[in-house]
């Protein structure tokens, strides 16, 4: 059997770019030995799409539910919503059509900015207050999980624009419970929901 996985081993570093190394695993009866880890392509590979949930003791995790014709494939919108008061912005995180009608909602966040102009780059935290209300670099949300949109209780995430694509990590948790963390790499799509500032 060991013959066999360092062939297929061997072979797929032949074909693919890849890393073997060898690591340290624990047995059922706690001892340790050594065995093969394949590592695909290069070891500095950027993470384009990653999330985790974690559901509390007693908690069962809901099933994703998709929007009919619905991909896996995620996109990020930014919505400019500022107005004469407050420097606003959306922020959708969901799967499958570049439309968000016909997607799958996963995240929505809602941010204040430090200008109408463009969504800031650094590090938002958790506010319950209205966005009349909330600082700039503050924020509140929702995370889809199944059929329900659970309001966020807490937690941060980070964006950082370049160009045509935006970094965004994040770290929630939920009024529930559930904890999720995330982190995004990719282009992202803008939008103007502004409304004209009122002149003076």
């Amino acid at each position: 059997m060991k013959l066999l996985t360092l062939s297929i081993l061997l072979l797929t570093c032949v074909f693919a770019e890849a890393q073997v190394k060898t690591i340290t695993v624990t047995n059922p009866d706690g001892t340790s030995s050594k065995a093969l880890s394949l590592a695909l392509g290069k070891s500095d590979t950027t993470i384009n799409s990653q999330s985790s949930i974690t559901y509390p003791n007693g908690m069962t995790a809901e099933p994703m539910v998709f929007k009919k014709g619905a991909n896996r494939k995620t996109y990020i919108l930014v919505a400019n919503s500022s107005d004469d008061k407050v420097a606003k912005f959306e922020i959708d995180i969901f799967f499958g059509n570049k439309t968000l009608s016909k997607s799958t909602l996963l995240i929505r966040l809602s941010a204040n900015s430090f200008t109408p102009k463009l969504l800031g780059n650094g590090k938002y935290t958790f506010s319950d207050k209205s966005p009349a209300e909330r600082l700039k670099y503050e924020f509140s949300g929702i995370v889809r999980l199944g059929e329900n949109d659970v309001p966020i209780s807490g937690g941060w995430f980070t964006a950082e624009r370049t160009g045509k694509n935006i970094l965004m990590e994040y770290d929630l948790t939920l009024a529930n419970g559930v904890k999720t963390k995330g982190q995004y790499n990719m282009e992202y799509q803008i939008e103007d929901r502004s409304k004209p500032v009122a002149s003076r």
